[in-house]
């Protein structure tokens, strides 16, 4: 095995942009975070100032530290990321908060019913980082697939019917 950086369809490397949700606050455990981001380099880490950034295209992964959010505030944070992303729900998320019980269970119901990718570690497990990131990257390059697919069996269909109507004549 190589040791070099993944790419996509493209041949490019693999984009991860990371939001910090409020700049202002800086701690041990953003350092930590920011330190464990730092090493994963199979990624081309990209930093954004707003999820508005010119810099998010392309993205293949959104990571958001939102360690510092309250679990109050957190479910309606989440749940309007999608209307926030707006173009970009392809972009799967990793949200790097403290949820607990009662907010991990308000946003399974979310979960369920958005159409979004998206999934929550909680800063003192970020040990397991680079192991989400890839699964959730792979969540993306498959809806792409998909996307891919439907457009390859659609211009079959066309090609069918137009083949159809050929034969008719």
């Amino acid at each position: 095995m190589t040791s070099s950086p993944l790419l996509t369809e493209r041949q490019r490397p693999l984009r991860v942009c990371y939001y910090h949700y409020d700049h202002r606050f800086i701690d041990d455990t953003l350092e930590c975070i920011e330190g464990q981001l730092a090493k994963i380099h199979a990624f081309e880490m990209v930093e954004l100032t707003s999820l508005d950034s010119a810099h998010f295209d392309p993205c293949d992964l959104l990571v958001l530290i939102a360690h510092q959010l309250p679990p109050e505030a957190l479910t309606q944070w989440v749940q309007g990321l999608p209307r926030r992303l707006n173009h970009k729900i392809w972009t799967p998320a990793l949200i790097i908060a403290a949820p607990g019980l009662q907010v991990a269970s308000e946003l399974t119901s979310f979960a369920l019913q958005s159409n979004w990718y998206f999934d929550i570690v909680d800063a003192e497990h970020i040990t397991s980082l680079s192991l989400r990131m890839s699964n959730l990257i792979r969540i993306h390059d498959h809806l792409h697939e998909m996307y891919r697919y439907e457009k390859t069996l659609g211009k079959l269909e066309e090609k069918i019917q137009k083949l159809a109507e050929h034969n008719k004549t």
